[in-house]
């Protein structure tokens, strides 16, 4: 109804989501003959069912008011009730009672009620309420029909009751889609019995008639819902201003529904008798009036808490009301169309009334035959339909915004699945608008195009109060733009968005990955998008039926800001030969050949250099090398090139504790904390740990028949990972059993060398200059960078920090990614004084000493990220680092 509304310069001011009844406004005064040929063309719109002109009228009180004093004695005050057996119709009532303990609902359409009388009990406070003087006559009307038999004031008909009211102003305009609302309201909230004693006298007949026509349709709807109700109607008093008025059928749209119409069988219109048992003067009079009942000097409720006497078919509807209830009540199994026969087939005598030349004998309501007559018919065993079912309403859409338009599937299907195992089909129109009837709960949902899933969400239905809605702020279903790097115009994937309304912040779902669906009412709201590596970009937006606009303009895509600018590098020399580094406890540890141990707070002053006395002492005496360590548990752990390992809880004194004997193995320089234990790997070996102190030590499975060469490992998604140089990939969910999930006979594939977990992703990487990436670890994927297979060309290094993988090569060059898929290559050569280059093969990098190239900063083996700060180490006594600040 959007589009549709838009392409007449209308907009939606009021919806019933039980009905799926719009109302829509014209912004321009337009003339008549303009607004019916508009009528027709809606009319004949495919996706819309009937249109007609929103009927605006005076309501007007059908009654006329009494001022005489009331004169005390009960039968005089009470006739009323003496004159339909109502005393009878209690007793048997009493008796039969169905579904004791649960009242019957029912509900009144009147002017205000007075909500503090003791003699009413309303089962909600009324909608709607009208605060004014207009309390008078629906408290009054409501009190013949409902008021407690409480041996105080009055008792209305139906002794045991709730009681809803929906209110109208009388001195403001009423229409059709309001009255449309309150039964609605009322109806859909179980009330069976609806009184209106309410007119539309003040409007053209040729009005009266389309909103008959009008009430007619929506009423259908109800009953092919299955709901049930009977509404009483006032046939309403003459106006001798309005000459040939004087017939109910013209009192109102409830009355002029045409006997054709399934609604006809389910409104009784009643007209009024006086205490002299002669049609009232005044009653409007002929063949719609279906049945009298006292309407003269009728003792109720008044609005300052008192009681009065009033006149008028306002008095008389109420009446049938309150016996159409009790039949209810002891025949819950009853419809409508029964109580409306069962009223009029058990008369309590006839009145004869001559007017316009015609003679008329009308029936009389007679409460005890009534209500005696309800428990002689069989019902069809009526449930009122699950008043925990709304009725959600929504739009598919597979298209980013463009111009204001979106691609609304036609036939699309929306399966809505819930968590305990219920599925609920919808279909939606030419409109790409679905409707469908859902219990409370959180349901899955997606919709299909033909065989392509084209959206998938989460939705939560909640029950409100009322089953029913009006508002002028429809909610719509839209998608936010795709969202696109600015500077490469590359689709971004996985962007987390969240919206903003009132402070109160609620995450968005994702479709496709790079869309975004949000279901808002009209109004101005801030959505963030956020993701590592890229600047957070807010923008301000805001929906106007259903569009879009993105800081005052419909938007295509939205572009986002790479963080992954030049990373500002600063070098320093520290002396040693520096293999690994860490960061854990607040500091960076790094470690190195020759028993060389530094720490650092900053990652820029470092202190703590050791060296070893007995440095090759003999032939059998090799130097402790250092080349791996790790923080985890509360403990720094370093191990050897030949599987000593040692710990220290400061970085600074630390403890040996294992040396390995099992193995001739001197490869070990790669260790890891996940899980609860340490795992050091080495060729086809690996050692683990529980506190860092006792170590297990075992080869790896089939390490009989096949060479893994175990370079490096890690811990994410509850698995620890092994890569070797060779092509394997073993697993292990606590770092003792392993399992392998892939091996390679090419001695010198890919050279896997170094291993990483972080932002949901393993990411490894060769000496040979490749990359693979796993969510799992056990299924990969190849990224192809470097094409010159010379391994001190390759990536010997890589971590993770505040969004962005840094990859190190051995010559100092440096690569980043915010995904480990996309990298962009970061220029060092004004940073590192270094001859070895990817167009340099003849540099020294590869050989065991630097001793030939003084200033070429090169051999980088590890980097670490902590403190917001990047730390990358070289065998040469060079020191990396990176705060997190972009250059300029």
């Amino acid at each position: 109804m959007n589009t549709t509304s838009k392409g007449i310069n209308a907009e939606i001011v009021g919806f019933i989501e039980l009905t799926n009844d719009y109302q829509i406004e014209l912004k321009d005064d337009v003339p008549i003959n303009y607004l019916n040929q508009l009528i027709d063309n809606l009319t004949n719109n495919p996706i819309i069912e009937f249109a007609s002109l929103n009927l605006a009228s005076e309501i007007t009180e059908e009654y006329v008011i009494n001022d005489i004093e009331v004169k005390g004695d009960k039968n005089d005050n009470n006739w009323n009730l003496y004159a339909i057996n109502a005393h009878e119709a209690w007793n048997f009532y009493s008796e039969n009672r169905k579904n004791i303990g649960n009242p019957i609902k029912i509900g009144v359409m009147d002017t205000g009620f007075f909500t503090g009388h003791d003699d009413l009990d309303f089962y909600t406070t009324p909608w709607e309420n009208d605060k004014s003087t207009a309390y008078s006559h629906g408290t009054a009307v409501a009190g013949v029909m409902a008021a407690k038999h409480n041996n105080i004031g009055i008792a209305g008909i139906c002794p045991d009751n709730k009681l809803y009211g929906y209110s109208y102003d009388k001195d403001k305009l009423s229409n059709t889609m309001k009255y449309k609302y309150a039964l609605a309201l009322m109806i859909g909230n179980g009330a069976r019995v609806i009184n209106v004693s309410l007119g539309n006298a003040g409007e053209a007949l040729s009005n009266i008639e389309i909103g008959a026509d009008v009430m007619a349709k929506f009423l259908q709807k109800l009953i092919d819902k299955e709901y049930d109700f009977v509404i009483v109607v006032s046939a309403g008093n003459r106006n001798e201003k309005r000459p040939n008025r004087f017939s109910a059928l013209d009192n109102s749209y409830l009355t002029y529904i045409p006997n054709s119409a399934a609604a006809f069988n389910r409104i009784v219109v009643v007209g009024a008798y006086d205490k002299n048992g002669t049609y009232r003067h005044g009653s409007k009079h002929g063949r719609r009036v279906d049945i009298l009942a006292p309407g003269e000097d009728i003792y109720t409720t008044n609005s300052d808490g008192s009681y009065r006497n009033g006149s008028g078919t306002s008095y008389a509807a109420p009446h049938v009301s309150g016996v159409a209830s009790m039949m209810y009540a002891v025949n819950p199994d009853l419809r409508g169309e029964q109580i409306k026969r069962i009223l009029m087939s058990s008369s309590g005598g006839r009145i004869s009334h001559t007017a316009d030349g015609e003679t008329i004998r009308y029936r009389t309501l007679n409460a005890e035959t009534a209500v005696i007559g309800a428990t002689n018919r069989n019902g069809s065993n009526y449930s009122a339909p699950n008043v925990e079912d709304v009725l959600v309403t929504g739009m598919v859409t597979i298209a980013p915004l463009k111009n204001g338009d979106r691609i609304k599937p036609v036939n699309a299907e929306i399966k809505f699945s819930s968590e305990d195992g219920r599925v609920e089909t919808a279909i939606t129109d030419e409109a790409g608008e679905y409707t469908v009837w859902l219990r409370k709960g959180q349901y899955s949902t997606r919709a299909f195009l033909g065989t392509d899933m084209i959206s998938q969400v989460t939705i939560t239905v909640v029950v409100p109060e009322n089953v029913v809605a009006f508002t002028r702020n429809l909610h719509f279903d839209f998608l936010l733009p795709s969202i696109y790097d600015k500077i490469t115009k590359s689709l971004i994937e996985n962007v987390t968005t969240a919206v903003s309304v009132e402070s109160e912040t609620g995450d968005l779902e994702s479709i496709e990955n790079e869309r975004f669906y949000l279901n808002v009412e009209n109004g101005v709201y801030t959505v963030t998008f956020t993701k590592d590596g890229y600047f957070p970009l807010v923008k301000t937006i805001e929906v106007i039926d259903g569009v879009v606009y993105f800081d005052g303009e419909v938007l295509e895509r939205v572009l986002m800001e790479k963080i992954t600018q030049d990373l500002v590098w600063t070098v320093r020399e520290e002396p040693g030969y520096w293999v690994s580094v860490t960061y854990g406890n607040e500091m960076f540890v790094a470690v190195g050949a020759y028993d060389v141990i530094m720490t650092s707070t900053d990652g820029i002053n470092w202190t703590g250099i050791q060296d070893s006395e007995d440095e090759q002492d003999s032939e059998d005496t090799f130097r402790i090398d250092w080349f791996g360590v790790t923080y985890g548990n509360g403990v720094f752990v370093a191990l050897s090139y030949i599987g000593e390992i040692m710990s220290s809880l400061d970085g600074v004194d630390w403890t040996p504790r294992y040396v390995q004997k099992n193995f001739p193995t001197m490869d070990w320089g790669r260790i890891v904390y996940g899980n609860g234990a340490f795992v050091a790997v080495a060729n086809n070996e690996f050692m683990s740990s529980l506190d860092g102190i006792n170590w297990i030590a075992q080869y790896a499975p089939n390490s009989n028949s096949q060479y893994y060469g175990l370079r490096d490992v890690a811990y994410g998604n509850e698995m620890f990972v092994a890569i070797g140089y060779h092509g394997a990939i073993l697993t292990s969910p606590d770092g003792f059993d392993w399992t392998v999930q892939s091996v390679s006979n090419n001695d010198f594939e890919r050279g896997w060398f170094r291993l990483t977990y972080a932002n949901e992703m393993f990411v490894a990487v060769s000496t040979f200059g490749a990359i693979m990436t796993s969510s799992d670890g056990i299924n990969w994927a190849l990224v192809e960078l470097l094409e010159t297979p010379l391994w001190y060309n390759g990536w010997l290094s890589i971590t993770y920090g505040n969004g962005l993988f840094v990859l190190l090569l051995w010559n100092g060059t440096i690569m980043t990614s915010s995904d480990g898929i996309n990298w962009a290559l970061q220029d060092m050569t004004d940073k590192l004084s270094c001859p070895c280059s990817l167009d340099n093969p003849d540099c020294s990098a590869g050989s065991d000493n630097l001793e030939d190239y003084p200033d070429c900063s090169g051999g980088w083996l590890s980097i670490t990220y902590g403190n917001g700060m990047f730390v990358a180490v070289a065998r040469n006594g060079t020191i990396m680092t990176a705060p997190w600040e972009m250059e300029g």
